[in-house]
């Protein structure tokens, strides 16, 4: 039996699981959680979670539950019949009726899994149909503020998507319909105006403020289920780097965590031995961390001295041309997205392959972990000559310390905009000391 999903018309737009959203959940992780809103809104689309899960083992069943819900097309009826054994294995005592719970677990995964399925069509068919319309269902249920949402056109890749694609909310039935301009033309219609967003901080159980939400959309919705599904690291990055410095210092001691460091250093081996295999760079990149809020803050506390250093470089580079060093363009030090990735490109690069048998070669084991040495770094500097983040890890041999290099703010063509490691190498500690470097945080190492 298909399920019977309702669009913002009350049309029956699916009776059959679609494909995509079928991955978009059989993909999530099992994770327990003491309150669904503890987490940053992007986690919630690669991680799946029910509110008062008292373990990894009863999610890993409850997600099952799910999944065989939209893979099978069954009713909530039948879910319900799930629910009830998963409960009485782990003898669980969840808040609210059987009802209402049960509803709101089976109706929010499969919006978010069609919504999120949804966006990757849009993002497919861009080319041909690059503006979406936000649809609200306008009947007594709907919130006023999704109400006042309703017709606004805005190109797929604005901003106000990133926050405001549906659902927004527990409950909401919003979608968006994608158009040409040639059909935007046919039926009147032009993109709107920016809508004005205010926001406001929610402070959770123990007084930390840990979001900053639209008016009208809940905590943890806050957020665009597709982004967070196609790149969930990426999006997850550029919400961080819009935080606050404490709220992005809750959120980031929240997540990353060794368990989550060791996925992502098992997901970056795995990346970079595929890209070797197939020889055949695809504009790809793998995450391999996140800079830190005290980084991020770093960066914009000594943007003075940054470009003053900046300007001395210059000034010696155009007093001496004989060296042909171009001049230095304005550091953006602004980072967009806290987001670190290693691009396909780069993979020969940063194995050194290059150097191969030099003194400034990374270890092969030391690759390997590049994701775990530059979380648990000695210290971050900023490289003014090379503009780009220095992260200095605790690795060493014969006096010279392991560096990774990271050009910040990057993009390219599918690419969203992150931070690149650039090169990996190693660096005496009397270069380390030179002037053209800026500490951000962490101390300068000593050589053993």
């Amino acid at each position: 039996m298909g399920i019977n999903a309702i669009d913002a018309r009350g049309v029956t737009f699916e009776s059959l699981p679609n494909k995509a959203a079928i991955e978009y959940l059989k993909n999530k992780v099992p994770a327990a959680s003491a309150h669904w809103d503890d987490w940053i809104a992007p986690v919630h689309a690669k991680s799946f979670t029910v509110a008062g899960a008292p373990s990894v083992e009863f999610a890993s069943d409850m997600h099952a539950a799910i999944n065989k819900a939209i893979s099978q097309g069954t009713t909530l009826g039948e879910f319900r019949k799930d629910f009830d054994k998963i409960v009485q294995q782990y003898g669980w005592s969840y808040k609210g009726k059987r009802g209402w719970r049960t509803s709101v677990i089976y109706n929010t995964n499969m919006r978010t899994a069609r919504m999120a399925a949804k966006w990757q069509t849009i993002q497919d068919n861009k080319d041909v149909a690059p503006f979406l319309e936000y649809r609200a269902v306008n009947d007594s249920r709907t919130r006023p503020q999704h109400k006042a949402w309703d017709d606004i056109i805005r190109h797929a890749d604005d901003g106000f998507w990133d926050t405001h694609y549906p659902p927004n909310g527990w409950g909401c039935r919003c979608t968006v319909v994608a158009m040409s301009g040639a059909t935007m033309a046919r039926k009147g219609k032009s993109v709107s105006d920016a809508p004005d967003i205010k926001t406001s901080d929610v402070v959770n159980r123990n007084g930390v403020v840990t979001h900053n939400v639209p008016a009208g959309v809940d905590v943890g919705w806050d957020s665009n289920v597709g982004q967070s599904w196609l790149a969930p690291d990426i999006a997850l990055g550029k919400r961080l780097a819009a935080l606050p410095p404490t709220m992005a210092g809750y959120a980031y001691q929240n997540m990353v965590t060794p368990p989550f460091m060791k996925a992502v250093d098992g997901a970056w081996l795995s990346f970079s031995q595929k890209v070797k295999a197939s020889g055949h760079p695809k504009n790809a990149s793998q995450f391999v961390g996140y800079a830190s809020h005290k980084v991020q803050q770093a960066l914009l506390d000594k943007s003075d001295e940054i470009l003053l250093k900046t300007e001395s470089i210059n000034a010696t580079r155009a007093a001496s041309p004989v060296n042909n060093l171009p001049l230095l363009t304005k550091p953006h030090l602004n980072l967009q997205n806290l987001a670190i990735v290693a691009p396909d490109f780069k993979i020969d690069h940063l194995a050194g392959v290059h150097k191969a048998g030099s003194a400034s070669q990374w270890d092969t084991d030391w690759v390997a972990q590049l994701p775990s040495l530059m979380h648990d770094y000695q210290a971050v500097l900023y490289d003014v000559d090379a503009q780009a983040l220095v992260y200095i890890t605790k690795m060493q041999k014969n006096g010279r310390f392991a560096t990774a290099y990271v050009n910040v703010n990057q993009s390219k063509k599918r690419m969203e905009v992150s931070n690149w490691v650039k090169s990996l190498n190693t660096k005496p500690l009397s270069n380390l000391g030179e002037s053209r470097f800026i500490l951000l945080d962490g101390s300068l190492p000593t050589a053993k």
